[in-house]
């Protein structure tokens, strides 16, 4: 019997938890589910070697194992230690793929361990910035700690999300490959999302993925088939609170419907934008003005 056909005997019930779900609910065979362990096991070791602040994929705390993923990608090394484990029989993103699925799916996060201080850095209104590779505050040697973002979904629904902040730039940061995983999870994550260094403008040729009206998970894919009640508590939500106004969002949806809508495998897209483009045409919250127009008039020019 070869050392991975062995079925080890973990003395850590995060460790056993872990391997019973590759070999069960994945139906991963022993040999597999060995060399996961042993994948997640050489990150950790990086991550540990490298001294990140979050060094953990073998626990019960969620929040844990997604502020790990989010170092291990922004780690300037990490891309060398990608290519050095290129011919090991399960790579590196492949284990990471099955341990955030695994948190996403399976663990909690433990308020308790977050700092209260931390906690309340974050105040409604506070821009998250969804960063890809490593942070400039990183390159920069800031001061950076763990911290709580809160955000809406759906039902009104708070969810707290682990995110970066730095202190010396007061901004709130996410990795993207986090950032994902809690809107595969949540669907909806209503707030001041942006991606760092973006430049996009809402109006005329915008890029759709940067807009704050995708990032807060509006889509009309049939993957998340959100209903029409679904999409328009997004599009509600995103106004109330001063997100994008409605010019901008109408903006959005013409603009699908013009360059996209023509094409014939985008007909039910196209009915949905239709929809959603209307709905946000009469939208109208409590506290805006409501003005009479008794003529319109073409503006002259000079």
């Amino acid at each position: 019997m070869s050392y991975y056909d062995e079925d080890p005997s973990y003395t850590k019930p995060e460790k056993t938890a872990l391997y019973n779900w590759l070999k069960n609910d994945q139906k991963f065979s022993i040999l597999n589910s060995r060399r996961y362990m042993l994948a997640l096991k050489g990150l950790e070791a990086f991550a540990k070697k490298r001294n990140l602040s979050s060094k953990k994929l073998f626990t019960f705390n969620r929040d844990e194992v997604f502020a790990t993923v989010a170092e291990l990608y922004a780690d300037e090394e990490f891309s060398n230690y990608l290519a050095l484990c290129k011919y090991y029989p399960v790579k590196p993103l492949e284990a990471i793929e099955k341990i955030v699925v695994y948190a996403a799916d399976n663990l909690e996060s433990f308020e308790e361990d977050t700092d209260e201080q931390e906690e309340s850095l974050w105040k409604e209104g506070n821009i998250l910035y969804v960063h890809k590779g490593l942070l400039s505050c990183q390159r920069n040697k800031h001061d950076l700690i763990t911290a709580t973002a809160i955000m809406d979904s759906f039902d009104d629904q708070k969810l707290k999300m682990t995110v970066k902040y730095c202190k010396d730039c007061n901004k709130f940061f996410i990795s993207e490959v986090s950032y994902e995983y809690y809107r595969k999870k949540y669907g909806a994550l209503i707030g001041n999302i942006q991606l760092e260094h973006s430049n996009a403008t809402y109006s005329g040729e915008f890029l759709a993925e940067e807009s704050p009206l995708h990032l807060c998970g509006y889509n009309v894919n049939q993957q998340d088939n959100y209903s029409a009640a679904e999409r328009r508590f997004i599009i509600s939500k995103i106004i109330d609170r001063g997100i994008m106004n409605k010019v901008d969002i109408i903006n959005y949806l013409e603009y699908f419907i013009s360059h996209n809508g023509q094409q014939e495998k985008n007909n039910l897209a196209l009915s949905k934008w239709e929809d959603d483009l209307q709905f946000t045409r009469r939208y109208q919250r409590k506290y805006d003005p409501v003005v009479s127009i008794s003529a319109i008039r073409p503006i002259t020019r000079k």
